[in-house]
């Protein structure tokens, strides 16, 4: 027990240097007489050892206690949030507006390509006009009919249109030759126009309108008509019909038996049977060829009749214009092919007015004259 106690003071002496008590005296050891005096020396030696061991503990209790450091303050984490909050939101408004200024560079980018397409093509429609209009004007100057009537004559003679053709079929092969109708062709019941769908070959002569007829039915087939035969066509009867009563409303308000108000009508009549205005050429071209493959499925034939057509290409606008023109007395040519239009499936018709002037109704770009 001395020595733990001894050593608990040795402990605290180096641990507290001056400041700590005093170790109580080392006891004697003498033998003999002071043997009594040895025993009274012991018990007052422990009793200073117990004393000082009290004011030794009573010094450490009494010693302050040291404090933990105090946590850092939660103002600041606040602080450093607030800042990286409004870092992120200046980095979003940055990117929102790059974002919209890239944006706003591709809409001006693709406005001003639409605006040189619409410059682009409006030029070339100006020039278009320009060149169907010295057309007409040619084509009314060296009208000819009769060397006309003498040149089928001379292909009737040779074999090229059989001599059985009825008066219909004989302008259907004047078309299919020359590719042109003058304004006293008039088209009659029986005249059909035939077209080469793709790349094939010219037909070397036309076929009759039995032959094409006799054809069985074929999805593959390159080859399409387009028949006027009114008895079978009762769509094409109630166009003229509204046709003849359009033409009877606007007479009635101009001294003009053919004015332009009644041709751009009759353009506009043709055009919303068969379509309404091209925009997209491509996109009608598709919309045509659902329509006419559905229509010889059900028919079983490629001989389509013209009124059956609720979507027309131009071919088939000018015929129908020809066809309501002639119902009207009103002076019109129908001229097809590259010669004519620039384009091999291209057509356009030509009206002559009363003070003889002649003028081109481009029913397929147009609702009615350039």
């Amino acid at each position: 027990m001395k020595n733990f106690l001894r050593k608990l003071h040795i402990g605290d002496s180096a641990g507290d240097g001056a400041s700590s008590l005093a170790p109580p005296p080392p006891v004697s050891k003498k033998g003999g007489g002071g043997g009594g005096g040895g025993g009274g020396g012991g018990a007052q030696h422990e009793h200073k050892h117990g004393s000082g061991i009290s004011s030794w503990l009573s010094s450490v209790t009494g010693r302050p206690q040291t404090q933990p450091s105090p946590s850092p303050p939660f103002a600041a984490d606040a602080v450093v949030e607030a800042e990286a909050a409004a870092l992120a939101s200046s980095v979003e408004v940055r990117r929102l507006e790059v974002e919209e200024e890239e944006e706003k560079a591709r809409r001006e980018s693709r406005e001003e390509s639409v605006r040189k397409r619409e410059m682009e093509k409006e030029k070339q429609e100006a020039e278009l006009e320009e060149y169907h209009m010295q057309l007409a004007l040619e084509m009314s100057a060296r009208e000819d009919p009769e060397a006309t009537q003498i040149e089928v004559a001379k292909q009737i003679s040779l074999g090229s249109c059989p001599l059985q053709s009825s008066p219909a079929e004989v302008v259907a092969f004047r078309y299919w030759s020359f590719s042109a109708l003058s304004y006293d062709d008039k088209i009659l019941d029986g005249f059909y126009d035939i077209f080469v769908i793709g790349d094939e070959p010219t037909l070397p002569t036309i076929p009759s309108l039995t032959e094409l007829h006799q054809q069985p039915f074929s999805h593959a087939s390159k080859t399409e008509a387009v028949l006027v035969n009114r008895a079978q066509d009762t769509k094409l009867v109630q166009l003229e019909q509204k046709a003849l009563i359009m033409a009877v409303e606007v007479r009635s308000k101009t001294p003009e038996f053919v004015g332009h108000n009644l041709v751009q009508r009759l353009a506009t009549l043709v055009s919303d049977y068969m379509g309404g205005p091209v925009i997209d050429p491509e996109s009608f071209l598709s919309k045509y060829q659902n329509v006419s493959s559905s229509l010889r499925a059900s028919i079983r034939s490629a001989v389509m009749p013209l009124g059956e057509l609720t979507i027309g290409l131009a071919r088939h606008r000018a015929l129908l214009f020809k066809v309501l023109a002639d119902s009207l007395a009103v002076p019109c040519r129908l001229v097809k092919g590259r010669q004519y239009t620039g384009s091999d499936d291209g057509a356009l018709s030509i009206v002559k007015f009363n003070d003889g002037r002649s003028r081109y109704s481009y029913t397929f770009r147009r609702c009615g004259l350039g």
